[in-house]
């Protein structure tokens, strides 16, 4: 296995560790392609559903800050239809699971 060794500085002070693994976390983009067939309602900015959009705007909310919702935010255009969990919230980083959906 090989393994990567980060020099720097942290604090101001010299700093080193060594990493056995590395995750890149780049940002996240919902696949909705099998969902073509289907009506949706989406944000237009963020890819959430789209009545929760302004509830977690990133730039209004944090993850703390985004009030429990449910069935009613979920609900798109197709009858019974919900997407729920992480991909409710399209692209925004506001996610969490205490959250609600």
């Amino acid at each position: 296995m090989q393994r990567l060794h980060i020099k720097g500085e942290h604090a101001g002070a010299p700093a080193s560790f060594v990493a056995d693994e590395i995750i890149v976390a780049t940002g996240f983009r919902p696949d909705l392609s099998m969902l073509r067939e289907i009506r949706l309602a989406l944000d237009p900015w963020l890819e959430s559903a789209g009545s929760i959009g302004p509830l977690i705007d990133p730039n209004l909310h944090s993850c703390g800050t985004v009030r429990p919702h449910g069935a009613k935010e979920l609900a798109h255009p197709e009858p019974d239809f919900f997407i729920a969990g992480m991909k409710s919230y399209g692209r925004a980083p506001t996610f969490s699971a205490g959250d609600g959906p």
